[in-house]
């Protein structure tokens, strides 16, 4: 018998690697990235749960883009 959730496992198994998750905390926010092509370089943030989101995710990435690029 197969249930709901062996399908939503199978579909993780198979799904593309994460390259961002964000972990929400009563009195901080750890964002994790990963370049999407090289798999290799991450970066992590904590950060206070009042920071601008946006402003930080895009200073993340670009961060990131610059690490990827180096040889």
């Amino acid at each position: 018998m197969t249930t709901a959730l062996d399908g939503k496992i199978a579909s993780l198994a198979s799904a593309e690697p994460t390259v961002e998750a964000m972990v929400f905390g009563t009195e901080n926010v750890t964002v994790y990235l990963r370049d999407g092509d090289e798999l290799a370089d991450g970066l992590c943030c904590v950060c206070s749960t009042d920071v601008d989101f946006g402003a930080l995710m895009s200073s993340a990435r670009e961060a990131l883009s610059q690490i990827a690029a180096q040889p």
